[in-house]
């Protein structure tokens, strides 16, 4: 039997997806190290080789310790076998595909308290413990036990199954105001499946599934937040799902707010892309930067639920991230340019934690970033760039700036 419950602390991983896509085996979720009680473990893996404590649930001898350089966890545990955990985003599919390849079932998929797991035999016998996290996640306390777990997260990365306002446009061949007096003129309309600062984003099955029942329809009042959701249609997948993960990182830290030292631990997770390299490249590795911004603003015991605010600073670096992707000659934000945004920004609580944990000023962010940018393709900066220039571009590209920032002063109670 494979270890219960276990789950990656820092890495984004979304929920059943219904269907197959890609390859089956997604990532390594932990490697599970057989001790003969945890404290005799913690004290060799924890206290002496110095890996941090991630969780602990004494009810099933488990607790997990962090790869500083990965998101894979090492899971030591009282009653297993030394053996890998392959993350999959959904077990039943994943098992079928594995069945069906020329594997065979060992243990049928059965529910744990954050999602589902199943033992499926390759061709050659050796036994695949599958996992997926279709249930949510661990809530672990300031001491690191476990103390309950959060709702699922449902977001799906991948561009085809996550959609804003322009891309429902698209579906429905019509106007972004459309889609918005249809938000606002049925009641059955698709809940956001998250709603951000920056606008609100729905699972495409959800939107086509509501298109299939409503094959006319009437028109109604554009809602308040348009210009919310016209910044967020400028944003790539990588850059809408920078927030989305450090919404996530909130979350799960129990912190009220998405603020800027949140927005760094979504920007240095592998599917940032250039980000992620450039922070990796500095030296500020992702399980080392979740520790600093555990120890900068400690996690609290009170998991946080619904739409989090967002703080000025992290506001501040969104918006400059827009000026940064139109010097760069882009008129879309990708993850690098949030990346940018964030380090030329005003002073926040991501760029000292970089400096006085990691001595990595924002300054040798930017040249790395710009250096990844260049030798990966992407336009570099040619020069300087008159900013009233830009700022004009910004009012010419989104239409509902304005609208969108007085609307954000009034519902969000922004603080620093």
């Amino acid at each position: 039997m494979t270890a219960v419950g276990v789950r990656c602390q820092y890495r984004y991983m979304s929920g059943n997806g219904g269907g197959q896509s890609g390859p089956v085996l997604r990532a390594v979720d932990c490697i599970t190290v057989p001790v003969p009680d945890l404290e005799s473990g913690l004290r060799f893996y924890r206290d002496a080789l110095g890996h941090p404590l991630l969780w602990r649930d004494d009810t099933i001898g488990q607790a997990a310790v962090a790869l500083p350089d990965s998101g894979t966890e090492i899971v030591l545990a009282t009653d297993e076998r030394y053996e890998p955990d392959w993350l999959v985003t959904s077990v039943d599919d994943a098992a079928a595909a594995l069945c069906a390849a020329g594997g065979r079932m060992v243990d049928e998929p059965f529910d744990i308290p954050v999602g589902r797991i199943a033992l499926v035999a390759d061709p050659f016998d050796n036994v695949l413990v599958l996992l997926d996290l279709s249930k949510g996640r661990y809530i672990t306390d300031a001491s690191g036990s476990v103390t309950g777990t959060t709702r699922p997260v449902t977001t799906v990365m991948s561009a085809h199954r996550l959609v804003g306002v322009a891309e429902i446009a698209e579906m429905l061949g019509a106007s972004r105001s459309r889609v918005l007096q249809l938000v606002d003129t049925y009641d059955d309309f698709p809940e956001p499946d998250a709603e951000l600062a920056s606008g609100r984003i729905w699972l495409r099955t959800d939107i086509e599934r509501w298109i299939r029942m409503h094959p006319t329809r009437p028109g109604g009042t554009p809602s308040a937040a348009s210009g919310r959701d016209t910044f967020f249609a400028l944003m790539t997948e990588e850059a809408r799902h920078v927030i989305v993960l450090g919404q996530e990182r909130a979350r799960l830290l129990g912190h009220p707010r998405i603020g800027s030292e949140h927005l760094l631990l979504g920007l240095a997770d592998p599917s940032s892309g250039i980000a992620a390299v450039a922070l990796t490249t500095c030296g500020a590795t992702p399980g080392a930067l979740a520790e600093a911004v555990r120890a900068a603003n400690p996690a609290r015991q009170t998991q946080s639920y619904g739409h989090l605010p967002i703080t000025r600073p992290a506001r501040a670096a969104l918006e400059q991230s827009y000026r940064e992707a139109l010097r760069l000659n882009n008129d879309v934000i990708d993850a690098h340019h949030v990346l940018l945004g964030l380090m030329l920004a005003e002073e926040s609580l991501a760029i000292r934690i970089l400096r006085d944990s990691f001595g990595i000023s924002p300054e040798e962010v930017v040249r790395t970033v710009l250096e990844l940018a260049a030798s990966d393709g992407a336009p570099s900066r040619t020069g300087d760039v008159d900013l009233a220039a830009v700022l004009e571009r910004i009012d010419r590209l989104a239409e509902h700036l304005d609208d969108r920032l007085a609307a954000l002063e009034l519902r969000l109670d922004l603080d620093d």
